[in-house]
């Protein structure tokens, strides 16, 4: 195929020099929204995950319930369909600024 990486490039989108200050570029900015993002993943997803176990584990018929249905509507879901529902229903829901945004070319 004979393509050739363009390495050398990298290096403008990781930081750049303005105003005798340097300044993340786009790779490092879009590292630090996968780290934000996935640390709030995380969080929720412990979160989530010992409220379940704790209400599994309760004595109250109720809480049970509610543990096996969300567990039985996690799993029983297309991991698609629950990102659609992420994005285009709670995501409105609960706004973004970055949407709000305006970058010029």
């Amino acid at each position: 195929m004979g393509y050739r990486w363009q390495w050398e490039r990298v290096p403008d989108y990781l930081a750049f020099y303005e105003d005798g200050e340097w300044w993340p570029a786009e790779l490092l900015e879009g590292l630090l929204v996968t780290i934000k993002i996935s640390a709030l993943a995380l969080a929720f997803t412990l979160l989530f995950g010992l409220i379940t176990a704790l209400l599994k584990t309760s004595n109250s018929v109720v809480g049970r319930g509610i543990a096996h249905a969300y567990v039985e509507g996690i799993r029983n879901t297309p991991l698609l369909v629950q990102i659609y529902l992420l994005y285009f229903v709670f995501g409105p829901i609960i706004g973004s600024t970055d949407s709000q945004r305006r970058y010029s070319l």
